[in-house]
């Protein structure tokens, strides 16, 4: 969605007219959920997806064509067991709904969305498809016919350690919903220069970390410092906080040596366990890329059991 919000921008800047194209309800086995958006313009697809194939192909059409009269409505699709284009085997109803986005009419709730989003600021873009209608609300709308879709803020990640894999990480993860803060002992590693993607970068000692951070309960945090007794230091003070995930790089007998030391400072059993280690997910990862790939991936499965979301779907898309 972010990216949809600047393409509409950009779009108006260039008085190029379009059409936002959004799941408003589903039934069945559909690739995408309710609030999954796409942008027409009239050379076609600009940006997003509703789930690909035949439908999504027959949506882009029916925007094309929607844009000459600059009408909104709502459209019914049913998706084909047996359509191959899908790469899938997927059997359900997908409701479209189809909003020309007038500028005259949602230029100011676009731009607050935009701010909100460069601001990351929560809040919710609320979809009235019934006056076919475009707004920002700081809280969830409940009304027949609206659909709240999440303002889509990063989540925060800090990430302890400024050596390869980090840099590596901080560049996969900015591309999948992450904010990043780096946090690094050594002055030479916190050249912004490594990190481009980054939020920030801070130079600090990890002993006073918690007076410089104000951490929140729904953070990520990787470890992944230059020696064991500095990822003790911050085990130790994250471990005393609540937060989303928390993972350290580093193999077994590093976590045997680092947990011992956990529990002689009196850090619980269920505090211990909560600790990703090794960090990321098997798949073999050689390279600073392929570590930071694993990682990247065990974080985005934590984060879509938390959402309440299925890591597998019965039926996946190529997205």
């Amino acid at each position: 969605m972010k990216q949809i919000i600047e393409n509409i921008l950009n779009s108006w800047a260039s008085n190029e007219e379009v059409m936002l194209i959004t799941i408003i309800d589903r039934a069945g086995s559909t690739p995408r959920g309710i609030g999954a958006s796409m942008l027409v313009s009239k050379n076609g697809l600009i940006t997003g997806t509703v789930g690909g194939g035949s439908v999504e192909k027959d949506a882009i059409d029916l925007g094309i064509e929607a844009l000459s009269s600059r009408k909104s409505f709502t459209k019914h699709f049913e998706l084909n067991l047996k359509d191959t284009t899908l790469n899938m085997v997927c059997g359900g109803n997908l409701y479209l709904h189809f909003l020309y986005m007038d500028k005259s009419l949602f230029e100011g709730a676009v731009r607050t969305i935009d701010s909100k989003i460069c601001c990351e600021e929560t809040g919710y873009i609320v979809l009235d498809t019934v006056n076919n209608s475009l707004s920002y609300s700081e809280s969830v709308v409940v009304s027949d016919g609206v659909v709240s879709i999440p303002v889509p803020v990063p989540d925060r990640v800090f990430i302890f350690g400024g050596g390869h894999v980090s840099q590596a990480l901080v560049s996969v993860l900015s591309t999948v919903g992450f904010s990043c803060t780096v946090v690094e002992n050594r002055k030479e590693f916190t050249d912004k220069a490594y990190f481009p993607q980054a939020r920030d970068v801070i130079y600090s000692k990890y002993e006073d970390v918690e007076n410089l951070i104000d951490f929140r309960s729904q953070d990520y945090i990787v470890i992944m410092t230059h020696g064991h007794s500095h990822d003790y230091v911050v085990l130790e003070k994250m471990l005393r906080k609540d937060q989303a995930y928390i993972g350290v790089m580093g193999s077994r007998k590093k976590r045997e040596f680092i947990n011992e030391k956990l529990r002689l400072a009196g850090t619980t059993e269920e505090k211990i366990n909560s600790v990703h280690a090794p960090i990321g997910i098997n798949i073999g990862s050689i390279t600073p890329e392929e570590v930071a790939i694993s990682i990247a991936a065990e974080m985005i499965k934590v984060r879509a059991q938390s959402r309440g979301e299925r890591a597998e779907k019965k039926c996946p898309a190529n997205l």
